[in-house]
């Protein structure tokens, strides 16, 4: 009897320009559950502990129109009062964050297979149906 190897998916990845297939359907579901994550991880009522002193953006060195980052330099409230009193802000955790990215990776392909004509709008064209499946 031979021994199975067990395989960490996670231990390969794919060169950058490395294309593969999927069903539309999956990019598709991809697509509407990376959009629902992105939705749910994201909140109106966050309180943050420090407020920004000062800013400095960085430019990209090739093309000096690009901000690459913003540095930020934080101080922390100095009294409860001014902590309570500040604005909420809307932040997104670090799996929004993710799934935000992923989003637009999906998108992206989406929008190609959109304009390729893989992708047809919707109640433009006649699944096909299938023979029924008699339950007994």
């Amino acid at each position: 009897m031979s021994e199975e190897k067990q395989i960490n998916l996670l231990e390969y990845d794919y060169p950058t320009e490395t294309m593969v297939q999927i069903p539309g359907k999956m990019l598709y579901g991809i697509m509407q559950l990376l959009n629902q994550v992105k939705d749910s991880e994201t909140t109106q009522t966050s309180f943050i502990s420090q407020f920004p002193k000062s800013s400095k953006k960085v430019f990209n060195k090739d093309d000096k129109k690009l901000l690459e980052k913003v540095e930020v330099e934080w101080e922390v409230y100095p009294t409860a009062l001014s902590y309570f009193e500040q604005t909420p802000v809307e932040s997104t955790s670090l799996l929004g964050v993710m799934a935000t990215d992923l989003l637009m990776l999906t998108q992206q392909a989406h929008l190609d297979n959109i304009n390729s004509g893989l992708a047809v709008q919707v109640g433009t064209f006649k699944e096909e149906t299938k023979d029924a499946v008699k339950l007994s």
